[in-house]
């Protein structure tokens, strides 16, 4: 489990970017080796302590965790970052399969992580730059880039597992509602634990 070198890791946001602004043939410039995969995972680390830092610094004392203490809500943040990052590949292990390209399966998480790595940290930008002194136009920020990273995503389901219009789209729109859905575990937790 080596991590990828810097100037790999340089060449793989590069791709990701360049797959940001719809160029399919980027997609099919990642590896999909077992190696790759392993790699791709690797760029959640240098954001997991933005990741922490903007949730913790973007709670209003009058929040709905106000009673919890700060160890808890790391923790439980903490476990919450891992799973967001493995869950939706694990789901599309067996998507892959049900569709028949099973092949295909490890260029694609290799492709999603570093790719979908950017708007990530424009979103952490706008919380921790943005948020602190324009509230709305972070909001608004994160918004954009939300729904510009699902347009994305459906490109790459549609490229790497040549589904329909419809399967492509069921697919997104599941992936957006699961990470819905775990975000409220992860409160609900939170909040038990207060």
């Amino acid at each position: 489990m080596t991590p990828p070198s810097l100037a790999e890791a340089v060449g793989r946001l590069a791709l990701g970017l360049q797959v940001l602004i719809g160029r399919r043939p980027a997609m099919e410039a990642f590896g999909d080796t077992r190696d790759d995969v392993v790699k791709s995972f690797w760029i959640a680390l240098p954001f997991f302590p933005l990741y922490l830092w903007a949730l913790v610094s973007s709670t209003p004392a009058d929040s709905i965790f106000a009673d919890v203490g700060l160890p808890t809500r790391l923790f439980v943040h903490s476990i919450s970052y891992a799973y967001v990052w493995v869950y939706w590949p694990l789901i599309m292990a067996g998507v892959s399969t049900l569709v028949g390209k099973p092949d295909r399966w490890a260029k694609y998480v290799a492709a999603m992580n570093w790719t979908m790595a950017i708007p990530f940290a424009i979103q952490l930008f706008a919380i921790l730059a943005v948020d602190p002194m324009m509230p709305s136009v972070s909001e608004g920020i994160r918004s954009l880039v939300r729904i510009w990273a699902l347009g994305v995503h459906a490109l790459m389901i549609q490229t790497f597992f040549k589904t329909g219009v419809l399967v492509t789209l069921l697919l997104v729109v599941a992936d957006f509602v699961l990470a819905l859905v775990l975000g409220q575990v992860e409160v609900f937790v939170i909040l038990s634990n207060a």
